[in-house]
């Protein structure tokens, strides 16, 4: 809005107090600053106009800055060239330092009659907050009344006329001569110097840049198809690990939560279903304030250390991320048309990274799932078909008993609950009791 301001500010000089008329003055002061105020708006669009097309997930995350600068600029233009002399030529009116005084002291009377009498209202009515709120305003109407007002006029008058004079030396010693060339040719090496010294610096640059800790996660990925139970026993081995190593009563540490199949994926792998296979244990430090100097970051190397040896268990051990999630660090993504040969070629890819045992490289493993257990039911298509049975109905009676079929509602006040029909747990989960189940179908 500094565009707007530099348009009111050259009306009011040219108005002089009622010396021009109001709309020549409006019209004139906008012409006289058009193009500087063009021009310097377009110099700071500039540098945020390529921002507005970078690429990848960091160009996603940081797009909404320069577009809401490159907006706001834009728009201050529009105020400063339409809106402005408008209301300038509107409400700029002539004024009359002594009457103003002296009005302003019956003003000041009236204002603080009527803010007193609000904040009576509010003491009155039980509200002392209110009250005190409309207290502090007084007191600043008043301040402002017989203090800020003469600093202010004390600037106008004396501190910024001498700021401008200094500046108008400065720029009335550099138009002289050959002076201009110089310093514009000294501006352009200057650019050009500040790209050497960047690049012989070999300044690293870290878009978010890790800090010591706030919380530290440790997930626990167990086989597909692990019961809830056992998942939780061996989270529950993890968790007291993790309190073998922060120790009891820590004023380090806030909280430690233990989560079991909800709420235990890694948020910034964008998944948040239920696994029975999968735990997480969280470790949440205390502000940083409140840690005397001492850093939580040695909690996570040892915690690591404490959680290896669980065999069958894929442990993990990471702190909070900042900033949108980006995966990990390094991916290498494989693509092709045949699962088992992508299979093959992940595996060996897998073990071959491991017996390169890369410095630096920790927590390496493959999204590849290919130990779910399944059972296959493979079907007497012909015998089915002369017993007048569809494949989908024996598919829908296995799904009936396992998952459930929705045969009613339950409904109370506040709302519906479905009735699910399926066996039992003993039955459900005993495969030759499946196998051997009776259909009930019509010839």
């Amino acid at each position: 809005m500094d565009d707007a301001i530099v348009v009111i500010e050259n009306t009011h000089r040219i108005f002089n107090n009622g010396k021009v008329p109001i709309i020549q003055a409006a019209k004139q002061a906008t012409g006289e600053v058009f193009l500087p105020v063009l021009s310097g708006t377009l110099t700071t669009l500039a540098p945020f106009v390529p921002l507005a097309f970078w690429g990848g997930i960091v160009g996603k995350f940081m797009f909404f800055l320069p577009i809401t600068l490159i907006i706001t600029l834009l728009a201050s233009l529009l105020v400063a060239y339409i809106i402005n002399p408008v209301f300038a030529a509107d409400f700029m009116k002539p004024h009359d330092e002594a009457h103003e005084k002296k009005k302003g002291y019956k003003g000041l009377f009236f204002t603080a009659a009527a803010f007193g009498v609000l904040a009576v209202m509010f003491y009155g009515s039980g509200s002392a907050g209110m009250g005190n709120f409309t207290i502090f305003l007084l007191l600043l109407v008043i301040l402002n009344r017989f203090l800020l007002e003469k600093a202010v006029k004390g600037f106008q008058n004396r501190v910024w006329p001498a700021v401008q004079n200094f500046y108008e030396g400065i720029v009335t010693w550099a138009l002289k001569g050959w002076r201009p060339v110089t310093l514009l040719f000294s501006t352009i090496g200057l650019l050009f110097f500040s790209f050497w010294v960047v690049s012989v610096s070999n300044v690293k640059v870290v878009f978010f840049p890790k800090s010591d800790p706030n919380f530290v996660y440790v997930y626990l990925n167990l086989p597909i198809g692990t019961d809830v139970a056992y998942t939780d026993s061996i989270t529950k081995i993890v968790e007291d690990r993790v309190y073998e190593v922060v120790g009891e009563n820590n004023p380090m540490v806030e909280s430690i939560i233990s989560n079991v199949a909800i709420g235990a994926t890694d948020p910034t792998d964008g998944d948040r279903s239920t696994a029975p296979n999968k735990g997480k244990v969280s470790v949440s430090f205390v502000q940083f304030g409140l840690r005397n100097g001492q850093s939580t970051a040695v909690y996570l190397d040892k915690i690591r250390e404490a959680v290896k040896g669980i065999p069958g268990a894929e442990i993990t051990v990471d702190q909070e991320r900042n900033g949108p999630p980006v995966g990990k660090p390094v991916n290498i993504e494989i693509y092709g048309d045949d699962f088992t040969e992508l299979a093959n070629a992940a595996n060996g890819l897998k073990k071959y990274l491991d017996s390169l045992q890369i410095g630096g490289v920790e927590e390496l493993k493959t999204d590849l799932q290919n130990n779910k257990p399944e059972v296959v039911v493979d079907i007497d298509r012909e015998r089915a078909n002369r017993e007048g049975i569809f494949t989908g109905q024996i598919g829908s009676e296995v799904r009936t008993a396992v998952y459930g079929k929705e045969v009613s509602k339950f409904r109370d006040d506040n709302d519906d609950y479905p009735i699910m029909l399926r066996f039992v747990e003993d039955q459900r989960n005993d495969i030759d009791g499946l196998m051997n189940m009776k259909i009930t179908y019509r010839d």
